[in-house]
């Protein structure tokens, strides 16, 4: 029977634990739906190719039907993941819809390209982990997905075949990229902190205690000085040399005045 090699099997069952036991994802839709798009996928797998990855024989009308529908189940998911909002619109589910077309002449192609859709959704999803993500599993389903989009290249339409070759050399390319800047380090940044299209906007902080904060209590005399508190703000007037500013910057400015006064007279 077909199934999923260690390296998928390990992040799947991963994934059921912490469906199970996380207290933070326990309930989570978004993941429930990822399990679901693997589960579906494996299913497909079985019905259309045998052990040893080759074209299951003599399948009948009905086993054709429900290998589609699986399909369609899979690509619902996938449809569903907050993770595919980037992937949705670089056209991967054109050449799904194109390949569909040629599902009558041979049952087998689906499951390559949804092996393919699936290792590179991996991909996606371990980077943009918040933990950050590790360049030598992004690297192996980068390399499942090129496996299986080369099994895929024999029957989807040239231009299809062409589309998903740019991708994923896109995706890699930039893997690369990533790592190249990285020299070193077991774990990246995750790729949406790191790469955003809007800068993260940087808190203000407390002039006392450096804590970063939404609102901030200006002082009076000088707005250029703020505080998170009233204890900050009364701790930094007698501890943190506030006070002792303050004084020297009014004995200035009670200079200046006398100095402008004088020089008023003499003229």
């Amino acid at each position: 029977m077909w199934q999923y090699d260690e390296f998928l099997k390990q992040h799947i069952e991963k994934a059921r634990r912490l469906l199970a036991e996380s207290d933070d994802l326990r309930g989570s839709t978004d993941l429930q739906m990822f399990l679901e798009c693997f589960d579906a996928n494996e299913q497909l797998h079985q019905l259309w190719l045998d052990a040893s990855h080759q074209p299951r024989p003599g399948l009948t009308p009905q086993q054709k039907q429900q290998g589609l529908l699986l399909l369609l189940r899979c690509k619902l998911r996938l449809l569903s993941a907050p993770v595919q909002a980037m992937t949705h619109k670089e056209g991967y589910f054109d050449v799904a819809c194109n390949a569909a077309q040629d599902l009558a002449k041979s049952p087998c192609k689906r499951a390559y390209l949804a092996a393919f859709l699936s290792s590179k959704c991996l991909a996606n999803a371990l980077m943009l982990h918040p933990s950050g993500w590790s360049p030598a599993e992004v690297q192996q389903a980068l390399a499942m997905a090129d496996r299986s989009r080369k099994l895929a290249k024999i029957w989807v339409l040239p231009a299809s075949a062409r589309h998903m070759r740019d991708l994923l050399n896109e995706q890699k390319a930039g893997v690369a990229a990533d790592i190249a800047s990285h020299p070193g380090r077991a774990r990246l940044p995750a790729l949406f902190y790191h790469k955003s299209v809007f800068p993260m906007a940087e808190l203000p902080h407390c002039a006392c205690c450096g804590k970063g904060t939404l609102q901030l209590s200006k002082c009076a005399a000088r707005k250029q000085v703020a505080y998170c508190s009233r204890d900050c703000q009364v701790r930094h007037w007698k501890e943190g040399g506030h006070k002792a500013e303050r004084r020297r910057l009014a004995a200035a400015a009670q200079a200046g005045e006398g100095s402008g006064a004088g020089g008023g007279g003499r003229g």
